[in-house]
C-alpha cells in the first residue's frame, strides 16, 4: 500500500514506522514531562499502556511486513537469476555451435495435427488429409531472443521467422476432369486470437549456418545422417489428373512467436486454377516416420 502526497510517497511500512516512533517518543517524554507521583494516576498509566500496546503491535506488523518483502525479493531474485543463468546456457550453447559449424541437432518439434482439424463438407475436387505439422525457428538463437524481451517485460514483442512444414496428401476426388492446383495457403490461431498468415515458400531450406547451407531432413533413430524429405510437387501450378494423388512436404514462413502457436489450430486450403479454396480438414493418425531437423545441403 502506497500514500501519495505532493511529491511525498509513503509505503504502510513507513507510516508503522512513524507510529512506532511516536510511541517511543511518548514513552520517553511522559515520564520527563509529568510529576513523579501524578505517574501513579490511572489515566497516565492507561497512556503509558496504550503507548507500549501500539509500539509493540506497529513493530511486529512492520517485521511481519520486511519478512514479506525479503521473500518476494528472493523469489523474484532466484527468477532473475534463473532466467539469466538460462541466457548464459544458451549463449553458450549458440557459440559452441559457431565454432563447431554443426548447428543443433533436434531444430522442430511437431505439432498435433489433430489441433487443425475442423468438420467440413468434403471439397467437390481436391480432397486430402495432413499427415504431420513440424514447426521450426529460422534461427538457433531463439529462446535467447525470447528470455531477452521476458527479462525487458515484453514478451509480446518476441517474434522471429519461424518456418511451418507440412506433410500432407492431395487427390484429384474426379474421375473425369483434371484440377489444377495453383497454390496452398496455411494459417495458425495464436494464443491472443488473432491469426497469423503462413506465405507457403518454394523449397524446403533452412537457415543457412555458419556459411553452410542446410535444408530440412528426416532423422531416424540409430542413424547418424539424416534423409532428405520429399517436397510435394516441383513447382506450382500443379496439374492433377483424374484420380491423380500427390504427397509430400510443404514449406511455410511468416514472423511470429512460435510459442504462441503451441496447441492451436491450423487451417490449411488449397487454392485451385479458378480461385476456389478447398479445405483440406482430415488429419491422418498413422505413425510418423523420423524426426524433423537439419541436413547440410547435398549431403
Amino acid at each position: 500500500m502506497i500514500l501519495r502526497f505532493g511529491e511525498v510517497h509513503l509505503t504502510f511500512k513507513n507510516v508503522l514506522s512513524v507510529v512506532i516512533g511516536f510511541c517511543v517518543l511518548g514513552l520517553a517524554v511522559i515520564p520527563l514531562a509529568v510529576p513523579i507521583d501524578h505517574l501513579t494516576w490511572m489515566r497516565w498509566q492507561a497512556a503509558i499502556l496504550a503507548l507500549a500496546c501500539v509500539a509493540v503491535v506497529a513493530l511486529v506488523w512492520q517485521a511481519t511486513i520486511q519478512s514479506r518483502e525479503d521473500h518476494e525479493r528472493e523469489i523474484r531474485e532466484k527468477k532473475r537469476d534463473e532466467r539469466q543463468e538460462g541466457i548464459e546456457t544458451r549463449i553458450a550453447q549458440v557459440m559452441q555451435a559457431i565454432q563447431t559449424g554443426k548447428p543443433p541437432d533436434t531444430v522442430a518439434h511437431e505439432i498435433s495435427v489433430s489441433a487443425h482439424a475442423s468438420p467440413g463438407e468434403m471439397s467437390p475436387g481436391i480432397d486430402g488429409e495432413v499427415y504431420r505439422i513440424a514447426m521450426s525457428p529460422r534461427s538457433i538463437s531463439w529462446e535467447l531472443v525470447r528470455d531477452l524481451f521476458r527479462i525487458q517485460g515484453r514478451p509480446q514483442d518476441a517474434s522471429i521467422d519461424c518456418d511451418i512444414l507440412v506433410e500432407l496428401y492431395l487427390v484429384n476426388r474426379s474421375t473425369k476432369d483434371s484440377m489444377y492446383i495453383r497454390d496452398l495457403r496455411l494459417s495458425g490461431e495464436l494464443s491472443n486470437g488473432n491469426t497469423v498468415n503462413f506465405v507457403r515458400q518454394d523449397d524446403l531450406r533452412a537457415e543457412d549456418f555458419n556459411n553452410t547451407e542446410f535444408e530440412y531432413g528426416l532423422e531416424y533413430e540409430g542413424h547418424n545422417e539424416k534423409e532428405p524429405i520429399k517436397q510435394l510437387c516441383s513447382s506450382l501450378p500443379f496439374c492433377l489428373s483424374p484420380a491423380q494423388a500427390i504427397e509430400g512436404w510443404v514449406r511455410f514462413m511468416a514472423n511470429t512467436n512460435p510459442d504462441n502457436l503451441e496447441g492451436k489450430a491450423f487451417k490449411l486450403r488449397v487454392v485451385d486454377s479458378l480461385g476456389e479454396e478447398h479445405p483440406i480438414t482430415k488429419a491422418t493418425t498413422r505413425e510418423s516416420k523420423g524426426k524433423v531437423g537439419l541436413r547440410r545441403v547435398g549431403s
